[in-house]
This record gives structure tokens, C-alpha cells and sequence, in this order.
């Protein structure tokens, strides 16, 4: 048969419909939504639709969802549906807690403050709870022996009022008390057998379960038993193996006893040449402190040659000096000390990497210092000198930054006087050439010359 798939114009949700069911009204199955056809053929669909939109609009200002069941209700009784929803929150009349009404009932059976007592307490039942509580209290045989006293309460009364066959009366009522308690007591039996049933079940599983804890133990002192023959044999086999190796320890301690014997005597042997060796090491070392005295001769003649009053000095490793001045570690440079003349004065160039003074981070500092030399008493004091420090070009060999310094007598006087320490106060230029100046002429492959032009002046 031919179908029809419907949009509801509300809520969005497609609906199959045969086509001899678009007649009448239709409701959508999620929102509740309506629309009436009526008098239409099969053929007019577009007709169709656009009548069930304009229905789903009417239908928006008539059907309201409820908001706690989500269902469609009219809006005009949407407060009657409020009392019979499901899930509209009412009140507890017990704890005044609020629960949906679907659960109310429940929570009424179960509710603290819903206390009621036991339709026993008027023979003496104290007992007092909820619902619940109350229907799994009376379920329970603890009423028996009130609702006994109440008989024989009832008997006695009954027989006081019985005065003319007394004597039967009370037979009667003690035979009556004696079938009594036979029932109080066959009912304590039963509920004794009931209980000793329950612990021969409980002492039953018990000694099912101890059974198999025995069986358990078993298994594993078998497991152990096995593991101990393992070891033992695995003990004995090692025994038998460490018992050879000791052999074999012994033959070997024999021989190396044997050894020790024979490297004892060549022990011996080599300490001799080692007291031999070692003499001949402390008259070498001897002759090597002789040289070296010889050698220390030569270098303080060979640095006493000076020739003119020229000087060079070749620092190398400039950028590693520069560093060392700037963490602190060596602040200054020396240089070898050298002689004015062959009986002249003794003097050496301090170089200071990242500067002095006015000069420190920004320029090279160089400075001139008269030391304390083995020709002083023979020379002419306060010295007075003329000197030009050079920084020598390495690439056109041309353009040699210079610059001139020459004594000053009056201001400066403690600066040439006869040296008295190992050295005097140096003199120099703080602010010698910048260090933006060095590259690319001065200083190249990390090395620069330093010139010194000194021309000694006479009194």
C-alpha cells in the first residue's frame, strides 16, 4: 500500500503514514502536537501538508509539555495534570521531604518519621517503626507469649467469676496452665531443634570447607615435599662439585705457594736493581737541577740583551685574556722583563685586556713599570724617559696606532724613583686604543704585537 512520510512543523520528527490514514485529525507522537484533515483525496498531498503546517501552528498556542513528565497537555488544564503527574514533586506528610509522586508510596513504607505502633502494645508489645519495619516485625513469632498471658489473664478472670463449681474451676485452670506452658515448651524446643539445624548446617559447611583447606594443604605439603627432594639432590650434586673444586684449589694453592717461593727471590732481585735505579734517578735529577740552573743563567742573559731601546710583545689567545679580565680571574698581562741596555734599566709592558679605569669594558689598557734590577746602583735615579707604545699593523704593515708618553719629574716622581719592592708603580695609557678599533688591522688570528720605543733621556 502507499505511504506518506510526515514532518511535524513543532519538534522536527518524521512520521510514516499510509495514505488512507491522512484523513481526520493527527496527533505527532513526540510533542503531542494536532492537525485535523478531513475531505481530502489521496492525490492532494501538497494540499494535505500545507494544512498540517498551518494546524502545527495552531496547535503551539493550545498544547503545552508539562515540565517535569515532558508530556503534551493542554494549556488550560495544565494545572489539573499537576495532580496526577508522575513526576510532580509533592511533600511527605511524615518528614515533609519532597519526592515525585511515583515514588511517594514508597518512600511512605520506608520513611523515620512514619513511627507506628504494634497492634500488640495493648498486651504489652513496646515495639515501634516504620511501615516496613512494622510489617517484618509482626511477621515474626515474638507475640506468643503475650498473646498467652492474655489467655490465662482472660481464664482467671472467667473463673473468678465462676464461684459456684470452684473446685473444677480450678483444676480446670491449672490443667489449662500446665497445657499452657507443655505449649510454651514445645515451642521452645521447636525453635531450639531450629536453631541446632541451623548450626549442624553451619558446622556441615564448615567441615566442607575445612575438608577442602585439608585437601588444599595436602596438595601443597606434596608440592613441598617434592621441591625438598629437588633440593636435596641439587645440595648433594653441589656438594659433590664445590668438594672437587677445593681439590682442585688445593692443587693450586700448592703450586702457587711453589710460585710465590720463586717470585719472593726474583722480588728480591728487582729491589736491588730498584736501589740501583733510584740512585741513578736522584743523580739525574741532580743533573737535570744543574741544567736548569744553567738554563735560568742563560735566559736572564739572553733577556738582558736589548738593543736601541725596541721592544716587541706577541700576545696570543687575546679573546681568552679579554675573558679571563672580564669574569676577574686575570685582570692583567705581563710581559717578559727586559733591559734598557746591556747594564740598563729593568722593566717589563703590563697589558690590560678589558681596560683601566676610565677605560675598563670600553678600550685596551697599556702600561710601562720599572722593576728592581741587579743594575740599579750603578745607574742615574729618578729615571727619565721618552716612550712610544705601538699597536702594529698585521695587514698593511702602515698604519701602526701609536701613542707617546714621557716622564713627568714633578707630579710623578714616585713613578721613576730607585725601585725599592720588586717593582714600582706602573705608568700607562688607561684608554689605549677601543676595542671596536682592533679588528681587522691589530688584531689578527686572535693575536696582537705590541711595540715599545724607549728612548732613555740623559741628566
Amino acid at each position: 500500500m502507499d505511504s506518506e512520510i510526515l514532518i511535524c512543523f513543532k519538534c522536527g520528527l518524521k512520521s510514516l503514514f499510509l495514505k488512507d490514514q491522512l484523513c481526520g485529525i493527527i496527533f505527532c507522537q513526540r510533542c503531542g502536537a494536532k492537525t485535523h484533515i478531513s475531505n481530502l483525496t489521496s492525490d492532494n498531498i501538497d494540499t494535505r501538508l500545507r494544512l498540517l503546517e498551518k494546524a502545527v501552528e495552531n496547535s503551539n498556542s493550545e498544547k503545552e509539555l508539562c515540565g517535569y513528565c515532558n508530556s503534551a497537555v493542554d494549556a488550560e488544564t495544565i494545572q489539573s495534570h499537576y495532580d496526577i503527574c508522575e513526576m510532580y514533586p509533592i511533600n511527605c506528610n511524615f518528614c515533609n521531604r519532597k519526592f515525585i509522586r511515583r515514588t511517594i508510596k514508597i518512600h511512605a513504607l520506608e520513611c523515620g518519621c512514619n513511627l507506628q505502633k504494634c497492634k500488640f502494645s495493648r498486651i504489652g508489645c513496646q515495639f515501634e517503626g516504620n511501615q516496613f519495619e512494622m510489617e517484618r516485625h509482626e511477621n515474626d513469632n515474638v507475640h506468643l507469649e503475650f498473646v498467652m498471658n492474655l489467655l490465662l489473664n482472660l481464664q482467671t478472670e472467667a473463673n473468678r467469676n465462676n464461684s459456684g463449681n470452684k473446685k473444677s474451676s480450678t483444676d480446670e485452670y491449672h490443667m489449662k496452665k500446665l497445657i499452657l506452658n507443655q505449649k510454651i515448651e514445645i515451642y521452645s524446643c521447636k525453635q531450639q531443634i531450629v536453631n541446632l539445624e541451623l548450626k549442624f548446617k553451619e558446622l556441615q559447611h564448615n567441615y566442607e570447607k575445612q575438608q577442602v583447606d585439608v585437601e588444599n594443604y595436602q596438595k601443597t605439603l606434596t608440592t613441598v615435599i617434592n621441591a625438598n627432594n629437588q633440593l636435596t639432590k641439587a645440595v648433594a650434586e653441589d656438594k659433590k662439585m664445590l668438594s672437587d673444586k677445593i681439590d682442585a684449589l688445593s692443587l693450586h694453592q700448592n703450586q702457587f705457594e711453589d710460585n710465590m717461593e720463586k717470585n719472593n727471590n726474583q722480588q728480591t732481585e728487582v729491589r736491588k736493581k730498584l736501589r740501583k735505579l733510584e740512585n741513578n734517578c736522584n743523580k739525574l735529577n741532580q743533573t737535570r737541577k744543574k741544567i736548569d740552573d744553567i738554563e735560568t743563567d742563560l735566559r736572564d742573559k739572553l733577556s738582558s740583551i736589548h738593543t736601541s731601546g725596541h721592544f716587541i710583545w706577541k700576545v696570543e689567545n687575546f679573546t681568552q685574556l679579554q675573558l679571563n679580565a672580564k669574569s676577574g680571574t686575570e685582570e692583567e698581562v705581563y710581559s717578559e722583563p727586559f733591559y734598557t741596555s746591556e747594564f740598563g734599566y729593568k722593566m717589563r709592558l703590563r697589558l690590560e685586556p678589558n681596560g683601566n679605569g676610565e677605560g675598563k669594558g670600553t678600550h685596551l689598557s697599556i702600561f710601562l713599570q720599572v722593576m728592581k734590577g741587579p743594575n740599579d746602583a750603578i745607574l742615574k735615579w729618578p729615571i727619565e724617559y721618552s716612550a712610544d707604545f705601538s699597536l702594529i699593523d698585521q695587514l698593511n704593515h702602515k698604519n701602526d696606532y701609536s701613542y707617546k708618553i714621557e716622564s713627568d719629574l714633578i707630579k710623578l716622581r714616585e713613578y721613576y724613583v730607585k725601585p725599592v719592592t720588586e717593582f714600582n708603580i706602573p705608568l700607562g695609557i688607561c684608554k689605549f686604543i677601543s676595542f671596536g678599533k682592533l679588528k681587522p688591522l691589530h688584531l689578527v688570528d686572535d693575536t696582537i704585537f705590541i711595540k715599545l720605543d724607549l728612548k732613555i733621556i740623559s741628566h
